[in-house]
């Protein structure tokens, strides 16, 4: 074998050694990518995994830390529209303050309408706002045939503020007794709230 035969041996076998040095190199470097790649959507994915059991413990912490509320609620907020029992309640609490009420009255019903039929069976009712499953029903008190003080309106409004039913005082109409000045006649529009 001749030096030039040599050479050109030697310098196809460099060659064919370059040629896979950089085809190893650019392979490599692509697994690479996809390794790093791969790796960095694992990380991803396991901080998610991760937020998501820290969420999820919260919310289990935030259920057994809350469950109270919710029985609270459903002895506070009536699960039955029962207008009766509203009324004798409101009775109660005006008779205990020493009120005499003669007026209750609640909106009229649309109860054995043909729209009643599509619409929610609690007639009266209606949906609160940014609340589902809370409905509020308006209902007037009225104080007008027998005067009362105002000690005694106080009291009728601070009790009426701690019966177990739910409710919002929205307008207090009060008017003076013509003959006797510390006595009052007065109309209260309240807003009692049902979660059936």
């Amino acid at each position: 074998m001749s030096g030039k035969q040599l050479y050109q041996l030697f310098f196809g076998l460099a060659l064919l050694l370059g040629l896979g040095l950089i085809a190893s190199v650019y392979f490599g470097v692509t697994m690479l990518e996809e390794s790093s790649e791969e790796l960095h959507t694992a990380k991803v994915q396991q901080e998610v995994t991760e937020a998501q059991e820290l969420s999820l413990i919260q919310a289990k912490a935030d259920i057994e830390e809350y469950s109270g509320l919710e029985q609270l609620a459903t002895r506070i907020i009536p699960q039955e529209k029962d207008q009766a029992r509203t009324v004798r309640e409101v009775i109660a609490v005006a008779q205990d303050s020493g009120v005499t009420v003669s007026t209750v009255s609640f909106p009229s019903s649309n109860l054995g309408a043909a729209q009643a039929s599509s619409q929610s069976v609690i007639t009266q009712a209606t949906p609160v706002q940014g609340i589902p499953g809370l409905l509020e029903l308006e209902m007037s008190i009225g104080v007008s045939e027998s005067p009362t003080t105002y000690d005694r309106f106080i009291s009728f409004l601070n009790k009426l503020e701690q019966n177990r039913r739910t409710s919002q005082v929205q307008s207090i109409s009060i008017i003076p007794d013509e003959d006797n000045r510390s006595l009052l006649t007065f109309t209260v529009n309240l807003v009692v709230y049902i979660k059936p």
